[in-house]
């Protein structure tokens, strides 16, 4: 990680260490963090506070150091919490006793939460059914959808056409084995459905292949509905996205609840979800702004 992203890590450390009022002797936690992108950060700040109010204390245990996890603050963390999933394969080799605590995880990276000593994981993955949802409301007349998804992969696609359908949607599964194959879905689909709808996933959408995705889109007409601020920045017309700052709340609660020995949810799921659409991009198309809410982003 580069030394910006450090000093913001020590900044908010020492913030929750020295501003505790109380004066009560919490617990100290281990953290293990796999990005310096904004949406941890959000995350990360989020979930030292919430701790901090029980006057619970994080520590920094860095992925690059081999004796980390074994360190005398280490040892004395009744629970470890990995912020995504580089962080988790690093803390499920640390002691099996320990419990640990997954967040900020995708859906391809589930595996994780089935090491010995995981109790809990917070997903990254929002609901198909709330994200349909959503988009009926702001794009009511827009009914045809594509959806592209990697062979054996994401959600089941039963699951996604039975929701799609409740909702009035007509679905069509397009599986694409790399980001060429996406590229070459959007030439086939021109004209044929009102938005092509990108579900999280490195292997077909990585950073660098997300701009001729995008180009694509604009070239034939389709709009995409995206998983990320940045994808709507960059070029998608719509994006749902989990509200980071409460995954880092939301996780903060289960390890609270594993410091008082009570039951968590081996899976939980985002429980508020953000929604951003790309102005200039709707103009392109040719699409009406929709009469959106004051907590929906709009990029201009």
């Amino acid at each position: 990680m580069r030394r910006g992203h450090w000093s913001f890590v020590a900044a908010v450390l020492l913030a929750v260490c020295v501003t505790r009022a109380r004066g009560a002797e919490g617990a100290q936690i281990g953290v293990a963090v796999s990005s310096e992108a904004p949406a941890f950060e959000d995350a990360l700040s989020a979930f030292q506070k919430a701790l901090g109010v029980d006057g619970h204390r994080v520590f920094l245990i860095k992925l690059d150091d081999p004796g980390g996890s074994s360190s005398p603050a280490a040892a004395k963390s009744p629970v470890v919490v990995a912020f995504g999933s580089r962080a988790a394969e690093r803390l499920a080799l640390t002691d099996p006793s320990v419990p640990l605590v997954t967040t900020m995880v995708l859906e391809d990276a589930m595996a994780l939460g089935k090491s010995p000593q995981s109790v809990s994981t917070i997903s990254l993955s929002v609901s198909p059914a709330l994200i349909l949802s959503k988009l009926k409301s702001a794009f009511p007349e827009r009914r045809r959808l594509a959806v592209l998804v990697r062979p054996n992969s994401g959600p089941s696609r039963g699951s996604l056409i039975a929701t799609a359908q409740r909702l009035g949607y007509v679905l069509e599964i397009i599986e694409c084995a790399s980001a060429k194959d996406v590229l070459a879905a959007f030439a086939t689909l021109r004209g044929k459905v009102d938005f092509v709808w990108c579900l999280p996933d490195s292997v077909l959408f990585p950073a660098g292949a997300i701009p001729p995705i995008l180009l694509a889109s604009i070239r034939n007409e389709l709009p995409v509905i995206g998983f990320s601020e940045g994808f709507v920045r960059a070029g998608a017309a719509v994006g749902f996205f989990p509200d980071y700052a409460d995954i880092g709340v939301q996780t903060a609660e289960v390890v609270k609840r594993v410091l008082a020995k009570q039951d968590t949810s081996r899976m939980e799921f985002p429980r508020k979800v953000r929604m951003a659409v790309n102005d200039r991009v709707l103009r392109i198309l040719g699409m009406d702004r929709p009469k959106l809410s004051d907590e929906v982003l709009i990029i201009r």
